[in-house]
């Protein structure tokens, strides 16, 4: 196939995406839907509900559908109270694959072996402008509409300098981007997708708790979560989206309930879920604190079933925290870790540097 066929057919496919996802229907199905309002949090009692939406992704053919199933869980958590809801990474991607013509050949031929390397990252070159304009507007308008704080996942976003960025977004209850967060450590597929690893670690001070959103992967690593510990984080946000159709609730651990226990959080693990292209994402989203806070095991909430939706609930209380952070026995040498870590870094890029890596 010649280089000119194939900008032809690229071209003629960006138009498709575009088309697919015009937002008019969507506007009035979100216009028309009815509204409770969450209860706002009072932040001199210092508690807040929070709830992590476990969800059930499919390929949505209109933006209109994905609106609709996102104010279904939306409006699930406000009617339970929650005045913080989570959504799962990649929400804003994933389900909307299928505004992509002709995906679901694809994506068999490409399972057949048929398939090449590069076209994953082709799609999400094609779908992330309108996917990721969908999802925002999907979001702005159920938060303002709710008047509910939602941490909705991620997308895949357009960074100013071209690249693309697994993106984590903060919606506040006027329907204004509060923050965002981009994914630093990348795992399986994404390495396929053409994305860009980036992001410091950011902080936001919220009426409902400072919060920190890295995503999925990011927990794995206990510095990420000590960052955002140090930087006065009392609410993990950990949305994931793992493809394991072996699932195990304990490997799952490795993630934000490890880390509320190394650096003292709340932690909250929204998952997505389901079978979509031949990709089985797992897991059992869940609310989580530290042992000696919480009690038991730490796990304030957790999802029962681990391929299908579901919403989990919990009251975190902010004041208790705050006080058992005080009351910690021991007291990191912060000098001693600024320290050793710049030697450790200065030893690992010298390695680097001699390997060739």
């Amino acid at each position: 196939m010649s280089t000119r066929l194939d900008a032809v057919l690229l071209r003629a496919a960006r138009l498709a995406i575009r088309w697919r996802g015009r937002l008019g229907a969507a506007q009035d199905y979100l216009a028309r839907a009815p509204y409770s309002q969450a209860m706002p949090p009072d932040e001199e009692k210092a508690r807040v509900r929070v709830a992590a939406v476990q969800f059930p992704a499919r390929l949505f053919p209109s933006p209109a559908e994905y609106a609709r199933e996102c104010y279904a869980w939306t409006s699930r958590a406000v009617a339970a109270g929650a005045q913080l809801v989570v959504f799962p990474e990649l929400v804003g991607f994933v389900p909307l694959l299928g505004l992509v013509p002709g995906i679901e050949a694809q994506a068999a031929r490409a399972d057949s072996g048929g398939g090449d390397a590069g076209t994953l990252a082709v799609v999400t070159r094609l779908l992330a402008p309108t996917a990721t304009r969908v999802y925002r507007f999907v979001f702005q308008n159920l938060s303002r509409r709710f008047g509910v704080h939602i941490a909705a996942g991620s997308a895949i976003a357009v960074w100013s300098d071209g690249t693309h960025r697994n993106m984590a977004y903060l919606f506040g209850p006027d329907g204004f981007e509060m923050g965002h967060q981009p994914k630093a450590h990348f795992y399986g597929q994404e390495f396929h997708m053409g994305l860009t690893r980036s992001g410091f670690v950011q902080v936001y001070d919220t009426p409902v708790g400072k919060l920190a959103m890295p995503v999925c992967m990011d927990y794995t690593y206990p510095e990420t979560a000590r960052i955002a510990y140090l930087l006065g984080a009392e609410v993990l946000l950990n949305p994931s989206a793992d493809i394991n159709a072996e699932y195990n609730w304990h490997y799952q651990l490795r993630g934000v309930w490890s880390r509320v226990q190394e650096s003292p959080c709340y932690g909250v693990h929204a998952m997505m879920v389901g079978d979509v292209l031949g990709m089985p994402f797992r897991g059992q989203s869940s609310i989580v604190g530290p042992v000696e806070l919480v009690g038991n095991d730490g796990v304030l909430a957790r999802a029962e079933p681990c391929d299908q939706g579901d919403v989990v609930i919990a009251d975190l209380d902010l004041a208790a925290l705050r006080e058992f952070r005080k009351r910690l026995p021991v007291e990191p040498r912060y000098d001693w870790c600024a320290r050793q870590l710049g030697a450790i870094w200065e030893r690992v890029e010298r390695e680097r540097n001699r390997s060739g890596c």
